[in-house]
């Protein structure tokens, strides 16, 4: 006769969220030293005021010429500010509360903390390889470090076998793989055009500025769209990572939209020099695809079990 018996309460083979100690050590480093570096980029001031300046490649740009990012140009400069208040007065209480709510194993805080370490990963990733270097550099490289850590761990404490069994029939994952495929395209549709008329034509682009090279085309083209088709790819496919993976990127979505949005606003209120059109189509389309992505996320949240 074979007995069995009763897997202990909180254990992973009665929970979809098996916490790890790693994954929250690390989350809270990046909650503390996030907070610090966008309140030290938000608020830190002196400096020359903006200064023209030739590139090395002889284009005329303007340096911010205040604060932790004088050595920036005007467009990163004002929009890297409008990325700290975001980071420090949304992304960093939403991860932390997103920790606590994952040390508990709850199912839609978990989702928030995919999302959430997945912003810090890219953002920190631009801060280290583009921005122009400043006195917080070791602190951007450990945020860095500590996310791209972080986030596959996070991924992997997730049972995606029982997630798959909880994910709820609505939204559709028609509407799902729809919304990722139109993401994809309109990244592409975004920064392609440019990259492959410099390619043909040798001329420098224009957004290029004061820099050597184009990260965020490197970033969104290399990584971010092929990891969204692959999303897209899965769900259709009904395979067991889909339901898990698009849910994360949903909420991706979502952090890096709000980060965008408060890029645009400061760039709009400092009156950043930029063509109308460039400010209405990208404020825009950031907004919409970050609306739509809230409304699917929430729409999914509210289905999953808590724990």
């Amino acid at each position: 006769m074979t007995t069995t018996t009763a897997a202990p309460s909180g254990s992973s083979t009665t929970t979809t969220v098996t916490p790890r100690a790693t994954v929250l050590v690390l989350g809270w480093v990046v909650v503390v030293l996030a907070a610090v570096a966008a309140g030290v980029g938000l608020f830190a001031g002196g400096g020359p005021g903006t200064a023209s300046v030739t590139s090395l490649r002889g284009q005329p740009s303007d340096l911010y010429g205040v604060g932790l990012y004088r050595f920036d140009s005007v467009l990163i400069g004002v929009g890297n500010r409008g990325t700290d208040a975001v980071t420090l007065f949304l992304e960093v209480p939403a991860l932390a509360v997103a920790l606590v709510s994952y040390r508990r194993r709850c199912l839609q805080g978990t989702v928030v903390l995919l999302g959430v370490l997945g912003w810090t990963l890219y953002y920190y990733a631009s801060m280290v390889l583009s921005t122009a270097f400043n006195r917080l550099f070791p602190v951007y490289l450990v945020l860095f470090a500590a996310s791209l850590f972080a986030l596959p761990l996070a991924v992997a404490s997730v049972d995606r076998e029982r997630f798959v069994r909880t994910f709820p029939s609505r939204p559709s994952r028609n509407a799902l793989v729809a919304y990722l495929g139109t993401l994809a395209a309109v990244l592409t549709l975004a920064w392609a055009p440019a990259m492959v008329a410099g390619a043909l034509t040798g001329d420098v682009p224009a957004r290029l500025g004061a820099y050597s090279t184009e990260v965020t085309w490197a970033l969104d083209l290399g990584v971010v769209v092929p990891a969204v088709a692959a999303t897209a790819l899965l769900l259709h496919r009904d395979a067991a990572f889909g339901p898990l993976a698009a849910t994360s990127m949903l909420s991706l979505n979502v952090a890096l939209g709000l980060a965008l949005l408060g890029q645009g606003v400061a760039q709009l209120l400092a009156d950043v020099p930029m063509t109308s059109g460039e400010r209405i189509g990208a404020m825009a389309s950031f907004a919409v695809m970050t609306l739509v992505a809230g409304t699917l996320l929430t729409r999914l949240a509210r289905r999953l079990p808590p724990r």
